[in-house]
């Protein structure tokens, strides 16, 4: 049985940031990745001094700007805005209403949101990170796992000294048609396809000849605590339980909200492999767990581009 089975999973402030920060821990989070661009409430976002004894100064002017691309979109200098320091620790928040220099609404995309200068001990640095705004609030409506070609995910390790994974979508051949290609998919490289917008099916097969009698492998329609069985998934005999459909992941990219959670483990005698994953609504998987195999332990999002509902490309968190 898996060892992180009940357990409370221990939700770390991996954050992100360049490598000339990252020693000292200061990081840059929005409250969530993708927002609503008509609604009324604003773009939150914070600088977090996660270092246990030096402080981190903004000495101004300008603390914060948006762009998008190159093109500076808003950026609020005043010329009596003093320094501003962030105590080991502790976190300064700002908000931005999604408008741009004139005060007009700005229209649909990622925006990129850039905080610094920092000065922290000997170093300075900038800080910045990707939000999306989207008519709906979403980047892909409400499907769990967007598989579009080109779609990618990248996942820091609650270790921050392990490599990151990268899970990226490319196309199958025509007479495949709905799978595709998903590597690094809660740690193992598999085909996947997806039916449903809403109450999805996620199918999932090691091969392509495994692709004509693949079973469902997570079910988005049942409620939480269901419990079943699947033999022909690309992962052997497993047992799945729905744990939540509406949890919340804490990521490096934000809160993430309305999470469907899974937990699965391989059955039978000797088997070790098993998994927790959050699916985001119109993102993706915000971050998961896996025992048993190349690369165990705990992955939680730090940037992603996804492909939007209107054909554009959408990308959230730090480079």
């Amino acid at each position: 049985m898996l060892l992180f089975w009940g357990m409370a999973l221990f939700v770390a402030n991996l954050g992100s940031v360049p490598d000339n920060g990252d020693d000292w821990k200061c990081r840059l989070t929005p409250k969530k990745p993708a927002h609503r661009i008509k609604e009324g409430t604003p773009v939150r976002f914070s600088l977090r001094n996660g270092h246990w004894d030096t402080p981190a100064t903004m000495p101004g002017p300008a603390h914060w700007s948006v762009w998008k691309g190159q093109v500076l979109v808003y950026s609020p200098i005043t010329s009596t805005s003093g320094p501003i320091t962030v105590k080991p620790g502790e976190a300064h928040s700002w908000e931005w209403v999604k408008v741009d220099s004139d005060g007009k609404l700005v229209s649909p995309g990622s925006y990129t949101l850039k905080v610094g200068p920092i000065i922290q001990g000997s170093l300075t640095f900038d800080l910045q990170c990707d939000v999306a705004l989207t008519e709906s609030g979403t980047i892909a409506g409400l499907v769990p796992l967007p598989l579009m070609n080109g779609n990618e995910w990248e996942y820091a390790h609650s270790k921050g000294s392990a490599t990151p994974m990268k899970m990226t979508v490319s196309s199958l051949p025509p007479s495949y048609p709905g799978w595709f290609r998903v590597k690094n998919f809660v740690g193992k490289s598999m085909l996947c396809k997806i039916i449903g917008a809403t109450k999805s099916v996620l199918y999932t097969s090691k091969s392509l000849k495994g692709t004509t009698s693949a079973e469902p492998l997570l079910d988005f329609g049942q409620n939480a605590g269901h419990m079943y069985d699947v033999s022909k998934s690309g992962f052997g005999k497993t047992r799945v339980v729905v744990n939540s459909t509406s949890d919340t992941a804490m990521t490096p990219v934000g809160g993430i909200p309305e999470c469907f959670v899974f937990r699965a483990e391989q059955k039978g005698p000797g088997s070790r492999f098993g998994f927790f994953v959050w699916f985001a609504p119109g993102l993706g998987v915000a971050e998961y767990v896996t025992e048993g195999t190349l690369h165990p332990g705990e992955y939680r999002l730090r940037r992603a581009k996804v492909i939007g509902l209107d054909g554009r490309p959408y990308s959230i968190g730090s480079p």
